[in-house]
């Protein structure tokens, strides 16, 4: 009961300076993307698979950031308040960097999916805009498995 008030605890720290780094790390990304976008304006190839490729890497670099971010500090607070790690916390870590992972990933289709609604026939590129994050949502799962 103490260890779980605890947890509680670290865990609101942990998301009071998970916020601030998330707004870190996503500070300036409208303006890469609106750049990559210019970049396909010049070349005329604005309606193309590969500005969607390099705006997803883009957001793709950021959600990695993030789920490493919110990995390290919920580690590091549990780890600075000397609370011994068991399978239930590890658990409870695992679940929050899910969260994050599934989170993200959908945010950033939903970006996607709201910045080509007005491209000719934009349902061509759903299916490539889902499965780049479904895979990256792969990679991160088992990295974070990996990293617990």
């Amino acid at each position: 009961m103490i260890i779980e008030k605890k947890l509680l605890d670290i865990f609101l720290l942990s998301d009071l300076e998970f916020s601030k780094t998330k707004d870190e790390i996503n500070e300036g990304l409208d303006d890469k993307l609106n750049e990559i976008s210019e970049e396909f304006v010049k070349t005329g190839t604005f309606y193309g698979t590969q500005h969607i490729k390099y705006r997803l890497k883009e957001r793709i670099k950021r959600i990695r950031e993030i789920v490493k971010s919110r990995l390290t500090l919920d580690l590091n607070y549990v780890e600075k308040v000397m609370i011994p790690f068991i399978d239930d916390i590890y658990q409870e870590i695992y679940k929050r960097a899910l969260e994050t992972i599934e989170s993200e990933i959908d945010y950033a289709g939903n970006k996607m999916l709201h910045f080509c609604r007005n491209w000719p026939n934009p349902k061509s590129y759903l299916e490539h805009i889902k499965q780049m994050l479904n895979k990256e949502k792969d990679v991160l799962i088992k990295n974070t498995e990996r990293d617990i």
